[in-house]
């Protein structure tokens, strides 16, 4: 069996809404307000809640998208592991993140401002992420499962949406005005050991016994 790893190609980044006067309005944008590419380190996945005039708040929504290129696995894939790297100490539940299917990446294979809603809720890559007691530059390693290999197998470009779980996967808006983002680094860090990258076991694939018809 061979483990290799993949990195996340150099186009990953953060998409995240203005701060709008509803949560549902920030949660089902279909154009972003910022476009964060081409960087190092900084602000990942998060949904933040902001006090207005009036007593009222307003809400943004952030998310982070990753690709893979996965053209080059030919066999069946038996478990793969997410890895990456917080730049951040994080105390907090509602900092907790989870991986879902995306077909991002639209704009000739790079991020775009309407690609912020181009990921599919109903389809998780991961279950939830605990980052409550992690520390900055923890290595955070995420299984990954059945629906994620099966892509892995099946598509040259494995395109992964990291999002907020208690509040925008949940679709649950924040009780409280504060910031619940987590900071991350990237693909473009020039040490492989800071980006964000999968590890995997690819296998033969199966095959039946010689003259099964016999």
């Amino acid at each position: 069996l061979l483990m290799p790893t993949i990195y996340a190609n150099s186009n990953d980044g953060r998409l995240s809404t203005t701060y709008l006067s509803t949560f549902s309005a920030a949660r089902g944008a279909t154009t972003a307000f910022s476009v964060t590419t081409n960087t190092t380190t900084g602000t990942g996945a998060g949904v933040n809640r902001a006090a207005t005039r009036g007593g009222g708040s307003s809400f943004q929504v952030q998310r982070v998208f990753f690709k893979f290129d996965t053209s080059g696995i030919t066999n069946t894939v038996s478990s793969a592991t997410f890895k990456f790297k917080t730049n951040m100490n994080i105390s907090d539940d509602n900092k907790n993140l989870i991986l879902v299917s995306s077909d991002a990446f639209t704009n000739s294979g790079n991020l775009q401002a309407s690609d912020i809603d181009n990921l599919d809720f109903s389809t998780p890559y991961s279950s939830e992420i605990d980052m409550n007691g992690t520390s900055q530059n923890d290595v955070i390693s995420v299984t990954l499962n059945s629906d994620a290999l099966s892509a892995m197998q099946s598509e040259s470009s494995f395109i992964i949406a990291m999002i907020n779980h208690p509040f925008d996967f949940s679709n649950s808006a924040p009780p409280s005005n504060d910031l619940f983002t987590t900071s991350i680094y990237y693909a473009d860090n020039t040490d492989n050991a800071n980006k964000p990258q999968i590890e995997y076991t690819e296998g033969a694939a199966a095959s039946g016994p010689d003259n099964v018809a016999f």
